[in-house]
């Protein structure tokens, strides 16, 4: 099996890549290809739509042709604008494809052109015969995509090219990572403007602020980690320091004394020590209970019981609190009603900000199918 799947990668000119975690599928994903468009390429995609105003923008599409768990899949990293406006697509020509060149150079590593991005305000999303000249004198090759929007309706298609004619492709995924070299270029093309908004709407923008939130999260654990640590050294070395000296006074005044009161001596010294406690001066004496001691308090009898009482008791009140607190867990469980358009990978996503959720609906919802899930039904959220 491995044989083939290698053979399937030198066929298509394919590397080996992993799906990615944070996505958001957009319409039916189909049995052939996949495609997955990273988020800054959507917001050059709106930038440009909203530049062309009363002309055509396009773009040439960069990104990487793999085979992930055996199926053929596209991935869109960056896109170029071509430097220029048309009434009506045309052939790109030689400086163009210069002036692309340079900035492919200039802002990107290990990609190749994977397609061609195309959008006109009220345009028909269907490649007319402009655009299949277009196509034919500069894209026309093995794997590659062409991409239509319309900045009216707000609606998008890609579409393949098999034996000769344009194939509309079903739907595709908007993924999201780390993609400095597209962050950086769309900030040049609109001039230091900043992209932290990334592809404006409301699901983009959780996963954009999850995404933020967790780096965040994990720069503040290791500087907490990091300064517990430093404390602690130094608040031992203190204490390390302080005792050791109070001992070395301690037993330079008791040298004048014959050797069986200096033995007696450092033995109580060294017990005063470890049992001291720790002040912002220092060390305290605490000096240690005899059994007389606890005789004429009367602690010595009653302490021991007392405490077991106590603990007995907090034993109790902790196991109650616990088995009311998980008996109310049991008791609300989340349940999410099925809309149009929903999949359990899209549930997921929305819900939990990654598609690992999927196996465990299917199973707590006892589903056959993970794909047969109808509109309007409530599944329960693990």
């Amino acid at each position: 099996m491995e044989a083939n799947l290698e053979k399937k990668v030198k066929e298509h000119q394919a590397v080996l890549l992993k799906y990615p975690k944070n996505i958001r599928q957009v319409g039916e994903i189909g049995e052939g290809r996949r495609i997955y468009v990273e988020d800054y390429v959507m917001t050059l995609v709106l930038h440009l739509a909203a530049k062309a105003r009363d002309a055509y923008s396009s773009a040439v599409l960069l990104g990487q042709k793999a085979t992930v768990e055996g199926r053929r899949t596209l991935f869109i990293s960056g896109a170029v604008e071509i430097p220029q406006q048309w009434r009506q697509p045309e052939p790109i020509t030689d400086l163009q494809w210069t002036a692309v060149y340079d900035e492919i150079q200039k802002y990107f590593q290990n990609v190749e052109v994977v397609g061609w991005f195309l959008t006109h305000p009220g345009m028909e999303l269907e490649p007319d015969e402009a655009i299949c000249n277009v196509w034919r004198s500069g894209f026309d090759g093995a794997g590659k995509v062409l991409f239509l929007y319309d900045n009216i309706s707000r609606e998008d298609a890609f579409y393949a090219r098999k034996e000769g004619e344009f194939i509309r492709q079903t739907g595709y995924y908007i993924y999201y990572e780390k993609n400095e070299e597209m962050q950086n270029y769309i900030i040049d093309v609109k001039g230091g403007q900043s992209t932290d908004a990334g592809y404006q709407d409301d699901a983009s923008r959780k996963i954009r602020q999850k995404l933020a939130k967790k780096k965040e999260l994990q720069k503040s654990y290791l500087f907490h980690q990091q300064a517990v640590y430093t404390a602690g050294i130094v608040a031992g070395a203190a204490i390390l320091v302080t005792a050791a000296a109070k001992l070395n006074q301690s037993t330079r005044e008791n040298l004048a004394a014959d050797s069986s009161e200096n033995i007696e001596t450092i033995s109580k010294n060294n017990q005063w020590v470890t049992s001291g406690s720790v002040t912002e001066k220092g060390i305290e004496t605490a000096a240690p209970e005899t059994e007389e001691t606890q005789e004429k308090d009367g602690t010595k009898d009653k302490a021991e019981p007392d405490k077991k009482q106590s603990t007995k008791k907090e034993k109790n009140k902790t196991e109650k609190e616990t088995k009311k607190d998980s008996s109310k867990k049991t008791e609300k469980k989340k349940r999410y009603k099925v809309k149009k358009g929903d999949t359990l990978e899209s549930i997921s996503i929305a819900c939990y900000g990654t598609s690992s959720y999927v196996k465990k609906i299917k199973k707590l919802n006892q589903l056959e199918n993970a794909d047969k899930i109808y509109i309007g039904q409530k599944l329960i959220l693990p």
